[in-house]
């Protein structure tokens, strides 16, 4: 038996009320035994829940075409299924479909966490990674993974792994239909829930780009022993006035590792500042590592290690000119050795610059800037000048405030 135990919170059912009032009434349709059916598991971010306490009408409706409404992760915050939930579909179309068999695919929108990929059909990718999500026609339940670009599978189920038996949740909607599943998923990780979720606000963040992330491999998380990382209690949903994440995540997936190698780009500084360099081929060279720091911080690995390999060509540049020959392979080794510590032996994928301002699509979604405009902020300064030359905010116009 699934427990479901609802606590007070009265704020943050008031503001998810309004928001719900304002983009248009739902009408959720997850749990209808009342059993807690409405918790999906992620292996980095903890529990999901499709039905968050405490605000009429907010979770997931599933219909023969497509689910709308909101999903809460106690990690990541507020997690919308289709951009009518809060009338973006002008701006960026995504949501997540349903054949009206039970094969779910699509996208739906963390706030805090970016894309979730609900098949691997999205990107022709089910010949290297199959994956994707079902509900069974019969009983509602949902079944398979989902795909987070930025924190790695989501289980829906505790029959993906076996571990019902130890702990026990499931995805359930009043939704049935006759399913001709097409999806058969084969990730290997042993998720195992270990949190309560406690959802707070409502959804405040709107995507700025389609998605452009697919996993480069299966999962590598496997455990060589049965789990240990087990809860002892079941999932509570006691909902606060205070949000539970105050920032995103450090990103865990197989296909941006974070990176945990030292150096780091930070320690090229001190080099920097020893050459007597001009100004400018210093505030150039500073502009790179800062921004290949904030990528990696921001668990962009592969986006910080393209922009060291910049820097190292900048170095290259000025090699024998201003700055001397021994200094320049002491700078040169030490970036290359940022980088091994950054990816490590991984491939890294291509990262197309649609907008030609010098930064990949993934490297400006990382850092917030418009991978399709040039110039983010209309200061006249293209969005990599600013980052990678000059050291300023691609988002600001007026950086220094005069």
């Amino acid at each position: 038996m699934r427990t479901k135990i609802r606590g007070p919170a009265l704020l943050a059912a008031l503001a998810l009320a309004a928001a719900v009032l304002a983009t248009g009434a739902l009408a959720e349709n997850i749990d209808p035994g009342g059993d807690g059916s409405q918790f999906a598991w992620g292996e980095n971010v903890g529990w999901i829940n499709a039905e968050p306490a405490n605000c009429t009408d907010c979770g997931v409706e599933v219909a023969d075409t497509e689910l709308t409404g909101w999903m809460w992760g106690e990690n990541i915050g507020w997690i919308s299924m289709n951009c009518s939930n809060n009338s973006t579909c002008g701006t960026v179309d995504y949501g997540v479909t349903n054949d009206g068999s039970g094969n779910l695919a699509g996208y739906a929108w963390a706030e805090n966490a970016g894309w979730i990929s609900f098949s691997c059909s999205n990107t022709s990718y089910c010949g290297t990674v199959n994956y994707g999500v079902t509900i069974d026609g019969a009983t509602g339940e949902f079944a398979g993974y989902a795909w987070a670009e930025n924190e790695g599978w989501v289980s829906f189920s505790c029959t993906n792994t076996s571990t019902c038996g130890t702990v026990d949740y499931a995805v359930q909607t009043a939704f049935t239909d006759t399913p001709t599943p097409t999806i058969t998923p084969t990730p290997t990780i042993t998720p195992t829930p270990t949190d309560t979720p406690t959802p707070t606000n409502t959804p405040t963040n709107t995507p700025t780009n389609t998605p452009t992330n697919t996993p480069t491999s299966t999962p590598t998380a496997t455990p060589t022993s049965a789990p240990t990382d087990t809860p002892t209690n079941t999932p509570t949903e006691t909902a606060t006035s205070t949000p539970t994440p105050t920032s995103k995540r450090t990103p865990t997936a197989t296909s941006t590792p974070t990176p945990t190698a030292t150096p780091g780009p930070s320690d090229l500084d001190e080099l920097i500042t020893d050459q007597g360099l001009q100004a400018g081929e210093e505030t150039s060279l500073k502009a790179k590592v800062d921004t290949a720091q904030r990528l990696a911080d921001l668990g962009n690995a592969c986006a910080a290690a393209k922009v060291l390999e910049g820097f190292i060509s900048q170095v290259e540049a000025l090699r024998g000119i201003t700055i001397s020959l021994e200094d320049a392979d002491e700078l040169i080794a030490l970036a290359e050795a940022v980088i091994a510590g950054l990816v490590g032996s991984i491939t890294c994928p291509p990262d197309p610059d649609t907008d030609g301002d010098g930064l990949g699509n993934r490297a400006e979604g990382t850092l917030g800037t418009n991978p399709f405009l040039v110039d983010t902020d209309g200061d006249a300064a293209t969005d990599g000048l600013e980052l990678l030359v000059v050291g300023s905010d691609p988002l600001l116009s007026d950086t220094d405030g005069d």
